[in-house]
Order: C-alpha cells, then sequence, then structure tokens
C-alpha cells in the first residue's frame, strides 16, 4: 500500500468514517420524484431512506446501511447536475457527498464557510448549495456553496432578519427557498439573490419540520414534522402558510430532506361526486335544493382540488345560491352563502368529505330540461386513481311538459338510388306529442348522425331527403324531435335506409330495371341463356 494511502486508511480508521474513494461512488439514477430522508439519532451514525408516498402512512425503506457512529450529515440536499446528495457533517463541518448505497465521500472544509453545525439546506437547478445554521451568531446568515469549484467555496448572503428552521428547500417554480421557523411557526420564504425574508403565515400545526420538499412542477411546498409522537406529512399553502395533512409518517430524529428540484411530488387520491334533488321533475316558479357531496377516498389528501358546478342554461346567477361544510381537516375557499356559479379550491383529506347545499330559484316562464352538472377535479399535486366517478349530472323535467315521442324508422324498401337519390320518406309520420301524432308545425327536426350520408337533409315536414352519388349500401340515421314550445322537451329515434345500385345510370335501381346493362337484351333472357356443346 502506497504511504499517502496508508495514511489516509489509517486516519479514517481512527475516526471512524465510512469513506468511499470516488472513483467507486455511484450517483442516483437521474431525477426523480423521490424524495430523500437523512436521520441521525443521537447515537449512532447517519441513515439515508427515500419517503415512499405509495402508502398512507408514509414509510421508510432505507438506502445502503448506516454510516459509521462519527458522521452526523445533515443539511442535505440533491445535486441535480450530478445527481448525488450533499451533505455537511455536524461533528467535523466537513462537505459530504452521498452516493445511491448511502457510501459517502469526504470533500473537506469549505472555503468562506464557517466551522458551526449547519441543519438547513438544498441545492438549486445550477449546482448552488444554500445552506444555514441556527447557532445564534449565524440566525441571520445564508451561505451559498458553489459545488462547482474544489475545494467548494462559500458565499455569505445576509438575510434582512434571523430566522430559524430545521431545514429549507429550494424552489425552481418561484426561486425561493422555504422553512418553518420553529419560534414563530411561520412558513418563511427567502430570497438567496439579496437574503429578503417574507414571514407568510402561522402554520398551524407547530414549527419544528426537519425535511422541507418542493415540488419542481407546481412550486407546492412540503414537510415532515419532527416528532416522536405525532410525525406528520403536511402541504404548505404559499399565501397563507397553513398546513394541510397529507399523511401520518414516522418518527424522526436528526432528520433532513432531499429531492430534485427539477421533478414533480404527487400523491394519490381519490375524487368523486354526487348530487341530487330528490326528484326527478321540478315546476316553474319553484324552488329546487340540490345537495352535492365532493369525497376522497384516498389514500392521500387531495390539495388545491377545483369544484365546478356551473349555473343551469337559462337560470339567472341570481337565482343561484350555496353554502358549504366541511368535515374535519379538509377546507374550502367558500364563505358563507354565495350567489351563483361553484368554482371552489378545496383541500379535502382522505376519507374527508365537502357538502354543498344549492337553492335554485326557478324562473316562472322557464322550459324544457333542467340540467345541473357538477365535476372535481385534482390538481397537479395529484393523481387521481379514478376519473369515472368525477362529473355527475342531475335531470329534472318540466312537470308541464308534454311527453314527446320518437319511434325508429325502415326505408329500406323506398325506392332511392346512386344516380338519382330521392326522397326516402316521412320520419315523424309515426312520432308523437303529448298522446297524439305530431304537427310537425309544433316541432324542431334535427338530423343529429348523417350515418355516413354527406349531404342528406330532412325538411320542416319530415321528409328525409338522400342527395345523388352516394354508393349502394344500408345506411342508419338518427334524428331529434324538439317541441317549440319547450325547447328542452326532446326525443330521439334512428332511421335505415337502403341506397340501391344503378348500374346502367338510367335513373333506374337494378332491381326494377328489365334491363340493368342497357345491351338490348332483357335481362331475364341473359339470366337465362345456356351453350350446350355436343362432341
Amino acid at each position: 500500500m502506497p504511504y499517502v494511502l496508508r495514511i489516509v486508511a489509517l486516519f479514517y480508521f481512527l475516526i471512524g468514517t465510512q469513506v468511499t474513494l470516488a472513483q467507486s461512488m455511484v450517483p442516483f439514477t437521474g431525477c426523480s420524484p423521490n424524495m430523500y430522508l437523512t436521520q441521525y439519532p443521537t447515537t449512532g451514525g447517519t441513515s439515508l431512506y427515500i419517503l415512499d408516498n405509495n402508502n398512507n402512512p408514509l414509510t421508510i425503506p432505507q438506502i445502503g446501511t448506516t454510516t459509521a457512529v462519527p458522521l452526523k450529515i445533515n443539511a442535505v440536499g440533491f445535486n441535480p447536475l450530478d445527481n448525488f446528495i450533499y451533505g455537511i457533517d455536524a461533528t467535523d463541518k466537513h462537505l459530504f457527498k452521498v452516493d445511491a448505497n448511502n457510501n459517502v465521500e469526504d470533500l473537506g472544509l469549505v472555503t468562506g464557510l464557517p466551522e458551526v453545525a449547519f441543519v438547513s439546506g438544498d441545492i438549486d437547478a445550477s449546482e448552488n448549495y444554500y445552506v444555514k445554521s441556527n447557532v445564534p451568531a449565524e440566525m441571520q446568515n445564508l451561505y451559498k456553496i458553489d459545488l462547482s469549484t474544489s475545494p467548494a467555496t462559500a458565499t455569505l448572503i445576509p438575510m434582512n432578519r434571523p430566522i430559524r428552521p430545521l431545514d429549507i428547500a429550494y424552489n425552481k417554480v418561484d426561486g425561493l427557498l422555504y422553512g418553518v421557523d420553529m419560534p414563530s411557526k411561520q412558513l418563511f420564504a427567502v430570497n438567496p439573490s439579496d437574503g429578503q425574508v417574507t414571514m407568510i403565515g402561522n402554520t398551524k400545526a407547530g414549527g419544528a419540520y426537519g425535511a422541507i420538499y418542493t415540488n419542481g412542477i407546481t412550486g407546492a411546498v412540503y414537510g415532515n414534522r419532527n416528532s416522536n409522537t405525532n410525525p406528520n406529512f403536511y402541504y404548505f399553502d404559499r399565501t397563507t402558510g397553513e398546513a394541510t395533512l397529507i399523511s401520518a409518517s414516522v418518527a424522526a430524529e436528526g432528520n433532513d430532506g432531499a429531492h430534485c428540484v427539477n421533478d414533480a411530488i404527487t400523491f394519490a387520491s381519490d375524487l368523486s361526486v354526487t348530487k341530487t334533488d330528490n326528484q326527478t321533475e321540478y315546476t316553474p316558479g319553484t324552488t329546487n335544493t340540490y345537495t352535492v357531496e365532493v369525497s376522497n377516498a384516498g389514500p392521500f389528501t387531495a390539495v388545491n382540488a377545483t369544484v365546478q358546478d356551473l349555473v343551469p342554461s337559462g337560470i339567472p346567477e341570481s337565482n343561484v345560491s350555496y353554502s358549504v361544510v366541511t368535515t374535519q381537516g379538509s377546507s374550502t375557499s367558500v364563505v358563507g352563502t354565495q350567489t351563483g356559479a361553484i368554482n371552489d379550491v378545496v383541500n379535502i383529506l382522505k376519507d374527508g368529505k365537502i357538502t354543498y347545499t344549492i337553492t335554485i330559484q326557478i324562473p316562472a316562464n322557464y322550459t324544457g330540461n333542467l340540467v345541473n352538472t357538477v365535476s372535481a377535479t385534482v390538481s397537479a399535486d395529484n393523481v387521481d386513481n379514478d376519473t369515472t366517478n368525477n362529473t355527475v349530472t342531475d335531470t329534472n323535467t318540466n312537470v308541464n311538459s308534454s311527453p314527446i315521442l320518437a319511434l325508429n324508422d325502415s326505408f329500406s324498401n323506398n325506392e332511392v338510388n346512386t344516380t338519382n337519390g330521392g326522397v326516402v320518406g316521412d320520419i315523424t309520420d309515426n312520432d308523437t306529442l303529448n298522446g297524439v301524432p305530431v304537427d310537425d308545425s309544433q316541432i324542431n327536426i334535427t338530423i343529429t348522425d348523417n350515418g355516413g350520408i354527406a349531404g342528406v337533409s330532412v325538411d320542416a315536414e319530415g321528409n328525409v331527403s338522400v342527395p345523388a352519388g352516394i354508393a349502394p349500401g344500408v345506411y342508419v340515421l338518427s334524428y331529434s324531435i324538439c317541441e317549440k314550445a319547450d325547447p328542452g322537451n326532446c326525443a330521439t329515434a334512428d332511421v335505415i335506409i337502403e341506397v340501391y345500385r344503378d348500374s346502367d345510370g338510367d335513373g333506374v335501381s337494378d332491381v326494377l330495371d328489365l334491363d340493368d346493362d342497357n345491351d338490348g337484351i332483357l335481362d331475364t333472357v341473359e339470366d337465362s341463356c345456356t351453350t350446350s356443346i355436343v362432341i
């Protein structure tokens, strides 16, 4: 063993530090949604975990093995340019690089960095490593470490006020560093370009958050709370600072968080909606009351989800009012009684529910169906496991509406050919309104599906016309009839049409043409001709 290597080996043997030579370091497999968590208890080295958000409560499977006892790596951040985690040891104040197996490389002291314990840190998309200490002399100081230099160098960023977080996280969306100040329990944001600190608001869920994470796509901020009795994982509102519970987590001691600032963090949820007024008909000039329930089957809280309920067509917005009630822990942006359409932003805990009570004053002259649709959509911070239950429509018919009925028609025996086209028949001939044959002057008739016959039309009397040049074949069309006095009173039906072949183009369909090839010989004679060969 060379002399220098023997000295290095002896040095690390004496201090008990687990150090791996640089060439054997294995990088993480690029940016990912993974949230990493480091922990070091009072007695023991540093362990590396993944904060697994595939289950509720969150779990933390370990990566590699725990470092030797003297290493207490904190203020960690994920470097998106080389795919390693970096942190500072609380004991010897050295900068360490951590690989995908929790092997570490000692990079030594950082030039320009005071030799104090650093507990907060993160790395931006340009390899700038921001760290902060909570010792009294450093409460108002932030440092930026340039990881591209060797040895790494630090620059002081004085802040306009002292803060004492247990972790900070860089937000790629707005370029700010976020954390929770322990004394005030407020979410804060720091502008790393000038050290300006903005106190956003009280989390209402404590102040000890040892691991802070941000979504690199939406800017959402999350925190894992340091606690042995109530170690929950929260989402923070960047406008109010208020925390919303996402999931139970795991007990933590000496923990810190790291996540690639370029990637998203998402949580699964399952929103569903129901809506009913417990009736199928309405009476003009009266009031309908609807109950809308938006539920979340989880497994995680749905944050910033949108609930929309538009005002039914033909109803003035001032005729619609609503109020909201939530289960404990869930929240809504609606305060008191509101009017008009619902466009609410909500947070719904797993197994939580938000209930809207909607009242509609129906005008006395209202006609047609009363159609009301509500939908719930998760934000980009969530993935909805089942979107088939996110929208529901409640339809009531006018109690004064006359029953309207459209029956299917078959015109396959009506002689319409490809050369001439023509009228195939009257599709309303068998339709009824209020139990009697329809008066075409009282209805609107519309082709809703041409069935492949381009240019097909229907007149005010219900006569369907097929243009010339349509290929021979059987076609199925759809149409609707709606009462003019009550446009929402409609019915639909299908029409079967056969277009016949006209081989010689003389305007007579082959099935009716005695000489369909115009050769002067009747088809019956041609078809009966036989040739006998006698040998």
